[in-house]
């Protein structure tokens, strides 16, 4: 209408970019055994990740607790920012006693989405079974292992040579699965919607069987979480897991965390 302010969409830019989440083992429980010097050898843990984010082109998305969420505008960086930040605390661990040293797990996140070449890159390492399986061995450490995302290994289908439950068996049983990202979506590749756990084509329910069948003592999180029963006119810029966004209760985390939980009692056979 005349007098109004035109309504001109906004430009997105979009680009590819390599995601490195970091943290320290065994934190909480140490922290739980003496705060104080958890506290102080996370100080310096943070110092020789962030000096070696900023040598390496990255950008520190956030931390949570113990934990480095980082981008970098490529794979080289981010595998060159891994690998000073494992020399740095070789260095520290070499002059410590054992209560003192800091080890710290990189875990390996699938391409999302699983594509074989993604904006005309190469992407065929971290997107098939026999790819995990290759990086590992290569990687011989162990501090690496796999960040599973379920969403994203069910996005690949057929071309990731394995059902989730084959990878959790495998890399489960090995030691080499520290986090889960509890995740489901409508369809493979080549098109998808994210959906609950419990309304997309993959039996969670599964998943979560594996990971008590190999005694796993990871994180479970639940992924890209919808944003039930909110209003987006009350949401902050970047989402509800943006710097300064603070905590609201979130319906569908609230409802995700139940489902998890019920599964979970399940899978142990547990009487409710």
């Amino acid at each position: 209408m005349p007098g109004e302010p035109s309504q001109t969409p906004r430009a997105e830019t979009r680009r590819l970019a390599a995601i490195m989440f970091t943290d320290i083992v065994g934190f909480s429980r140490q922290m739980g055994a003496d705060e104080g010097r958890m506290l102080r050898l996370l100080d310096v843990h943070n110092r020789i990740v962030q000096q070696a984010v900023n040598a390496h082109h990255g950008s520190v998305i956030k931390t949570i607790g113990d934990a480095f969420l980082v981008d970098f505008p490529s794979v080289v960086h981010a595998v060159q920012c891994g690998q000073a930040i494992q020399q740095q605390l070789r260095i520290h661990n070499a002059e410590k006693e054992k209560t003192e040293q800091l080890h710290v797990r990189i875990g390996i996140h699938l391409d999302d989405p699983p594509e074989q070449v993604l904006a005309g890159v190469p992407r065929c390492i971290f997107s098939n079974f026999e790819g995990y399986k290759r990086a590992i061995e290569i990687a011989n450490s162990p501090n690496i292992g796999v960040c599973l995302c379920c969403g994203s290994w069910l996005e690949g289908g057929k071309m990731t040579g394995a059902e989730p439950v084959e990878m959790i068996r495998y890399f489960g049983s090995r030691k080499k699965l520290f986090k889960i990202h509890f995740r489901n979506v409508s369809a493979p590749l080549p098109h998808f919607t994210e959906t609950m756990i419990d309304d997309g084509y993959y039996d969670m329910s599964k998943i979560m069987r594996a990971l008590v069948e190999v005694k796993f003592e990871g994180i479970v999180i639940p992924d890209h979480v919808p944003g039930l029963g909110s209003d987006p006119r009350t949401e902050v810029p970047g989402g509800r897991g943006s710097a300064g966004a603070g905590f609201r209760p979130s319906p569908a985390l609230a409802y995700l965390i139940g489902s998890m939980q019920a599964m979970l009692v399940a899978a142990q056979g547990k009487k409710s």
